[in-house]
């Protein structure tokens, strides 16, 4: 497994969202939140994110050679995208900042998926189902939109705009966001 990489393939819908440039800090936002709601949606209802989880974490805790090609090719390409929007919500920040807003986004998604078993007991119920799914999307991008300065107003429309994007995938075709590759 030391030889796998990341895929590229198959980052269909959940990180599209992030491509584009937005206007505004609404369309961050929006866009922030959408990116939240898909990729949560994907780890926690989709079994290539167990599968996507566990070759990071494996990677994470015993880095291999492959772990070089992995970030340059992967990791920072989407956690950059990832900065770009947030930058929009707080240009004001440092670059350094953004990186971390962007890591912190990151980890609260991926803490859910890493940590489901834990969670699952903490709360005596399943990480699976899409009202639960969409509860825990809200409230990442409610705490993380609020840290980087939005309004309430923004908020609640971004809220929306994600639960919006979960319903237009059927969870059937929702393909994992990362792809081992051989």
């Amino acid at each position: 497994w030391a030889r796998r990489g990341m895929g590229r393939g198959e980052a269909g819908g959940v990180w599209e969202v992030l491509s584009d440039p937005p206007a505004d800090a609404a369309a961050a936002a929006a866009s922030l939140s959408r990116f939240i709601h898909l990729f949560l949606q994907r780890l926690l209802m989709s079994p290539e994110g167990t599968r996507c989880c566990s070759l990071m974490v494996r990677e994470s805790m015993e880095p291999s050679e492959a772990i070089d090609a992995v970030v340059r090719d992967y990791v920072r390409p989407h956690r950059d995208m990832l900065v770009s929007v947030i930058a929009v919500l707080r240009p004001e920040l440092p670059a350094a900042e953004l990186a971390l807003s962007a890591q912190s986004v990151l980890a609260q998604v991926l803490h859910f998926r890493v940590f489901r078993a834990f969670v699952e007991r903490l709360d005596a119920q399943s990480t699976t189902g899409v009202q639960r799914v969409h509860a825990l999307a809200a409230h990442i991008a409610r705490f993380s939109l609020t840290s980087l300065g939005c309004t309430s107003s923004q908020i609640e429309q971004a809220i929306e705009a994600g639960r919006e994007a979960t319903a237009a995938v059927p969870v059937e075709l929702n393909k994992s966001a990362w792809s081992v590759v051989a």
